[in-house]
């Protein structure tokens, strides 16, 4: 019960700052802005979540995840599950807006595209995507560089040889970090 309520806290805590990372990322936001109740259990899993370093107080009071790139995960973590749909949604328009790339995402994408469970769902999001936008193609390069199977790279490699050298040479860096099998 405990895990479960450290998990469930950790991803109202991302919920709660994606919501509020429109046009930067927000990392850190006051405990009472949580929507929580702190019941006994809650409370448990928050001072166990502290103690463990997973979360800490800034010397504003503010409440933040121990690294950004924690922060990043989380809210990839939250993105994945079900309920998340919208989010995902706005999220991959916010992406697609070629005028106004919100770059903060990018991190988060990467992370969402590494931990998403199957190829399919892989897919779908990038086929949303515009990847002759070299920041995405990048972030869409590294994420499918982390995956199990070598389609995701493969489909990537006619976007990289259209584009020119700097996108081959991208490809060319995610794919030194891919496995030996990849």
């Amino acid at each position: 019960p405990l895990a479960l309520d450290k998990d469930k806290l950790c991803l109202i805590l991302a919920k709660t700052l994606f919501s509020l990372s429109q046009t930067r990322l927000y990392e850190s936001i006051y405990r009472d802005e949580l929507s929580v109740e702190f019941t006994k259990p809650v409370l448990e899993a928050y001072n166990d979540l502290l103690s463990e370093g997973v979360i800490e107080h800034l010397p504003s009071g503010k409440l933040h995840f121990f690294h950004q790139t924690l922060l990043e995960y989380a809210i990839a973590y939250f993105l994945t599950r079900a309920s998340a749909q919208p989010q995902r949604d706005q999220l991959i328009d916010q992406l697609r807006d070629t005028e106004t790339l919100v770059t903060h995402w990018l991190p988060v994408l990467r992370q969402y595209l590494t931990i998403v469970d199957s190829e399919a769902e892989f897919t779908a999001v990038v086929d949303r995507l515009d990847l002759n936008q070299l920041g995405l193609f990048g972030t869409v390069a590294y994420a499918a560089a982390s995956r199990e199977q070598p389609d995701a790279l493969l489909r990537l490699l006619p976007t990289a040889l259209a584009m020119g050298p700097d996108y081959q040479q991208l490809l060319h860096q995610a794919l030194d970090l891919a496995s030996y099998s990849l």
